[in-house]
């Protein structure tokens, strides 16, 4: 087991020890930080490193109360992916819709432009260069005649130049990952009527999961399924 301070907030933390060198966020306070890697076993709390993009621990202030001592938390763990997995679709959602769609089709990241859906690296000048961006992992399950969407992923991307990437390569926008996903209700909902308008009814039909974490109102929990 790993202890670590949280540079955010400083809450003691607890993390698995196949969660060294991983990205992670603060239970508590949200921050993005790196699990330190040990040297070698230890009792003490490490200083865990903020990620490139986190925002930094705010400074306290004087004319506040005492914050509390710090309380232990430990890590919901989410894995982050290293390579797409080809029948699965993945979505960059803005703060209230889809922006960018990527399937397997040998298309690449098709961005949403004036008049649709055009190539992210044709139009690789438009990208926008910061904002608040998540990408959505769409998990499909091949079976005979099609597929059918059996689960749902969420991960933060960086607030900076994260989208540049859409024009370098299908995956190199994992690169940019810097934790777990936190959906907003619109994002939510843009979502959900992505997946009732791009594909057909055998597909979601079942998805009973998927369509009531979309419906719901618990924006801390990344995915299901």
């Amino acid at each position: 087991m790993i202890r670590l301070v949280c540079p955010g907030c400083r809450s003691r933390i607890h993390a698995k020890d196949e969660l060294a060198g991983q990205v992670r966020r603060c239970p508590k306070c949200q921050v993005a930080f790196r699990v330190p890697r040990p040297e070698f076993p230890t009792e003490e709390y490490l200083e865990a490193e903020l990620v490139e993009g986190a925002a930094p621990p705010a400074a306290p202030s004087p004319t506040k109360a005492p914050v509390s001592p710090p309380v232990e938390e430990a890590i919901r763990p989410v894995e982050i992916p290293d390579k797409f997995v080809r029948s699965n679709v993945y979505l960059i959602c803005d703060k209230t819709s889809v922006y960018a769609v990527w399937e397997n089709n040998g298309r690449g990241w098709q961005v949403k432009g004036a008049l649709g859906f055009v190539s992210a690296r044709q139009n690789s000048d438009e990208l926008p260069l910061e904002g608040d961006f998540q990408l959505i992992e769409l998990k499909m399950r091949p079976v005979e005649g099609g597929y059918r969407l059996v689960g749902l992923m969420s991960y933060q991307l960086a607030p900076r130049y994260a989208l540049l990437a859409l024009a370098k390569g299908d995956e190199d926008i994992l690169s940019k990952i810097v934790g777990p996903g936190r959906l907003t209700r619109d994002q939510k909902a843009a979502i959900k009527l992505f997946i009732l308008d791009k594909f057909m009814h055998p597909v979601w039909q079942d998805a009973r999961a998927v369509l009531d974490f979309l419906s719901g109102a618990d924006y801390l929990v990344p995915g299901v399924g």
